[in-house]
């Protein structure tokens, strides 16, 4: 029985019911006018029906007119009705829809961040690896700059008036000799450019920290390779902001910092060079 009940109200939409309920007035109405009229007249009821005055049969129209207006107003609630589940349904639909449009769209853009993130990262590896290659550049001319540097123009033989001699190693201008460092290895190029930075920083110490600038017997002229090397250790710090961290680590091991402020003073003092104006 539940069954059919859901199925009758399935088929049976609003109009249909109007339509019904339409039909079945009419047909009442036409089932009235065939009943005879009350009285021995034997007259039936429609034929009553036309020999009323005007204003009863206006009544009786309006009657008729009012129950179908009745109905159809019925009908109409329901139509209303059903529009308005309908509409509901679409409403819910579309937010259905849009709730799955927000989600795919917080899935592209995590995805994009992801993307954006390997990208970002894959530029700092280039970008890190690109300064890690000027960086061994610098380096490469840092040694051959170095070692074309000669003995006899990076000596103070003698310190002037107190006559206490200077080793070769104490008052040497640092070098790296041998070049071929640069084909023996990181480990070994790194080691050789931590020595001479180290020779460099106590070289600055000796002859400015210590007063001993300008009283050598014989003092070395300023040579393009000295303001070279000052340059090439100015020009590796400022990559340091390119490197990757282990490379900062590297060169902080170096010694190449405290090497640098090292060369900008011996290069910026005119009493260590015979040949400054």
């Amino acid at each position: 029985m539940k069954g059919m009940a859901w199925h009758l109200r399935q088929k049976l939409t609003p109009m249909r019911f109007g339509a019904l309920g339409t039909l079945a007035v009419f047909v009442g109405v036409y089932w009235l006018g065939r009943q005879p009229a009350p009285g021995e007249s034997g007259e039936t009821r429609a034929s009553e029906f036309w020999s009323l005055p005007l204003n009863s049969m206006g009544d009786a129209l309006a009657g008729l007119a009012a129950s179908l207006a009745f109905l159809w107003l019925i009908v109409t609630a329901f139509i209303q009705k059903n529009e308005l589940k309908e509409q509901r349904a679409a409403l819910e639909a579309q937010r259905d829809e849009l709730e799955l449009a927000r989600e795919v769209q917080g899935k592209q853009l995590k995805a994009m961040e992801a993307q954006a993130d390997i990208f970002r990262g894959e530029q700092k590896q280039r970008a890190e690896g690109a300064a890690r290659r000027v960086l061994f550049r610098h380096l490469e001319q840092l040694v051959i700059f170095t070692s074309e540097l000669k003995v006899e123009d990076n000596v103070w033989a003698r310190i002037g008036r107190t006559g206490t001699p200077i080793t070769q190693y104490e008052a040497a201008i640092p070098t790296i000799a041998d070049q071929r460092v640069l084909t023996q290895g990181e480990a070994t190029l790194g080691l050789a450019v931590r020595q001479f930075c180290k020779q460099s920083v106590r070289l600055e110490q000796q002859l400015l920290g210590s007063g001993l600038a300008g009283e050598c017997e014989r003092q070395p002229e300023l040579l393009p390779e000295h303001l070279e090397i000052s340059l090439i250790l100015n020009r590796i710090l400022q990559l340091s902001s390119d490197l990757s961290e282990d490379d900062n680590i590297w060169l902080e091991s170096l010694w190449l910092e405290q090497a640098a402020y090292a060369w900008s003073d011996l290069v910026g003092s005119e009493e260590i060079w015979s040949n400054m104006p």
